[in-house]
């Protein structure tokens, strides 16, 4: 009979942490700043959306792409586009 211990969650390193932390300081800092400190005259939401992505908004990477002139990735094609399905005698139909 073996004995089995209880596993406990491993935690992320020291390292990953500080990392982790600190990007979402520096994006909060960013929204803070753009929000609160800059004139409405000097307001740069490209900053914005980079606090966005820093912190973790969901969508916020997509919009910085359109906003940067990058492609944003695209939907699957629909069915619509594919071709149509005929049977052998009307592709045959078709093609005289």
């Amino acid at each position: 009979m073996s004995t089995r211990r209880a596993s406990r969650p491993r935690r992320p390193a020291v390292f990953t942490l500080t990392k982790d932390i600190g990007s979402w300081l520096l994006g909060v800092g960013l929204i803070v700043h753009q929000a609160g400190f800059v004139p409405a005259t000097d307001f740069n939401i490209t900053l914005t959306l980079l606090g966005a992505v820093l912190v973790g908004v969901p969508g916020a990477s997509q919009l910085l792409a359109l906003r940067t002139g990058g492609q944003p990735s695209e939907d699957p094609p629909s069915e619509s586009s594919s071709p149509s399905r005929r049977s052998p005698s009307e592709q045959q139909e078709a093609d005289r």
